[in-house]
């Protein structure tokens, strides 16, 4: 099992590289000198950015936020390189420890077996794991980058919301 635990991170990122239309969505974590990328689908982003936001503004009803994220903080946030990533996630957490007052974003890969077609349990081991801990602010600005990558992308169709091409876009309402 190949795990990464970044405890904490000099930073986490997320972002996409290439062209509208032929992007990959990453996130990214530094620690040291180790930087280590996982693959993950521009719905995973925008589901990660939406849900940490709601988590962040939750938690902080208990527990209030002793730093706001700095600019630094969302520039690094937004920081992806291209490096060759590690696996592609499948699956993605939040966990928020109460006494470090850290949240760790777990990413994970998960095995398919074709044939019983769900994770069996001998697979489950050779899962690979990757855990960024961070703090609120870091996860915060993350968030917010994320939302600004996804946006990035191509403009929606006026009718029918489908992404249109830089090349021009058939529109199945205009059929």
């Amino acid at each position: 099992m190949n795990d990464f635990d970044f405890i904490p991170v000099e930073y986490a990122s997320v972002g996409a590289i290439g062209e509208p239309g032929k992007r990959i969505f990453m996130i990214q974590g530094k620690m040291q000198d180790e930087l280590v990328g996982v693959l993950v689908e521009k719905q995973q982003i925008e589901l990660l950015a939406n849900q940490s936001i709601e988590f962040l503004d939750s938690l902080n009803l208990e527990f209030k936020e002793d730093t706001l994220a700095t600019p630094r903080d969302f520039e690094q946030a937004g920081v992806v390189r291209p490096i060759k990533p590690e696996f592609r996630a499948s699956a993605m957490g939040l966990i928020f420890d109460p006494q470090t007052k850290l949240v760790t974003l777990e990413l994970r890969e998960n095995s398919f077996d074709e044939e019983l077609g769900f994770d069996n349990e001998e697979s489950i081991d050779d899962n690979r794991v990757v855990r960024f801990t961070m703090t609120r602010a870091q996860l915060r600005a993350m968030a917010v980058r994320g939302v600004e990558s996804v946006n990035a992308g191509r403009e929606p169709c006026p009718l029918c919301q489908g992404p249109m091409d830089v090349t021009g876009h058939i529109c199945p309402r205009l059929n």
